[in-house]
C-alpha cells in the first residue's frame, strides 16, 4: 500500500534536504521550501490535493500528479528539484515580434529531460537563465 500523499511530501521533502536546504513551512505541512544557498535559488513546493507544485523564478509551475494508486513520481520531482538548483532552468517572457512593454514570464524549460510548459524560446520576446539573485556578482564585464 503506498504511504498518504502528505507521508510522501514529507519524506520528498527530506530528501531534498540532503542535496540543499528543505523544510516544511511552520504550521502548514503541505508547502515546503528549498534553497541552494551557494546560487540562493529558492523553490516552493505545494501538496495541492493529489498534485505537488513545484515553483520557481518568475513563471515556472510544474505539476505532478499522483497515479491511480496514489503514488507521486518522486524520481522526476528529483530531477525537476536538482536541475532548477543547478542554474539549469530557463525561463521565457513576452511574446516573440511584440513590443508592448513590460513582459511576463510565459514559459520555461528545466533540463533536458522534457520539462518544459508555454511558450517555447522561439514563441517568447527573450529568456533568461534562473541564476538566482547573486549570480550577477559573478560576472565579468568589459572595461
Amino acid at each position: 500500500m503506498a504511504s498518504t500523499l502528505n507521508e510522501q511530501f514529507t519524506g520528498l521533502v527530506r530528501r531534498a534536504n540532503r542535496r540543499a536546504r528543505a523544510y516544511l513551512c511552520d504550521g502548514d505541512p503541505t508547502s515546503a521550501v528549498v534553497w541552494d544557498p551557494e546560487s540562493e535559488i529558492t523553490i516552493r513546493l505545494s501538496l495541492r490535493g493529489d498534485e505537488i507544485w513545484v515553483i520557481a523564478g518568475s513563471g515556472i509551475l510544474i505539476r505532478f500528479v499522483a497515479d491511480s494508486g496514489g503514488e507521486l513520481d518522486h524520481e522526476g520531482i528529483a530531477i525537476v528539484l536538482t536541475r532548477i538548483l543547478a542554474g539549469e532552468a530557463v525561463e521565457h517572457f513576452g511574446v516573440a515580434g511584440q513590443d508592448d512593454g513590460d513582459a511576463f514570464a510565459t514559459g520555461y524549460r528545466v533540463g533536458t529531460e522534457g520539462f518544459s510548459g508555454g511558450f517555447t524560446a522561439e514563441e517568447a520576446k527573450f529568456r533568461a537563465r534562473l541564476a538566482g539573485p547573486l549570480a550577477v556578482a559573478t560576472l565579468e564585464l568589459p572595461e
